[in-house]
């Protein structure tokens, strides 16, 4: 049928196209395999919206001066977002749940944040300042290092 030279030319052949398929798909096949580990090394994975959400909220009362350093938490979850926590002031709590309100993203705030007014409603490290000059009194948090103004009651 074929002479050794053809057999041998169609193997050499055969065997060029082998090679060739093999160096072209090599990046291909060895980048799917890195893939995971490269994930692995630099342990950054895109944040799920929920999560951006309650990080935006979070922020959010955070830079609220009346909210900021009270311990309020804020979880998300298909865009509704939960707010827990203590306060000792009813007025903050409807400031938090109108904060919440105003952020993109935020479809519903289930608002579970507690008012107790034997608690300081200041994390740890924090006391509270509230300014007695103003109607409705305006209280915040302020680091236990910073006294409170002279205008403002300490509690």
């Amino acid at each position: 049928m074929f002479s050794p030279l053809q057999k041998k030319s169609v193997f050499t052949g055969l065997l060029s196209l082998c090679l060739a398929l093999t160096v072209s798909l090599s990046p291909s096949v060895s980048a799917q395999k890195d893939a995971p580990a490269m994930m692995k090394k630099s342990g950054k994975q895109a944040p799920s919206a929920d999560e951006a959400l309650s990080k935006k909220v979070n922020a959010a009362i955070a830079r609220t001066k009346q909210l900021k350093n009270r311990g309020i938490m804020a979880k998300s979850e298909a865009g509704v977002v939960t707010l827990s926590g203590k306060l000792n002031h009813a007025e903050h709590k409807q400031q938090a749940e109108q904060v919440t309100k105003g952020v993109a993203g935020v479809k519903q705030v289930t608002n579970n944040l507690e008012v107790d007014v034997k608690s300081g409603g200041c994390s740890p490290g924090y006391h509270e300042c509230c300014d007695i000059s103003q109607t409705p009194q305006t209280c915040y948090c302020l680091p236990v290092s910073q006294p409170c103004g002279r205008a403002k009651g300490k509690k």
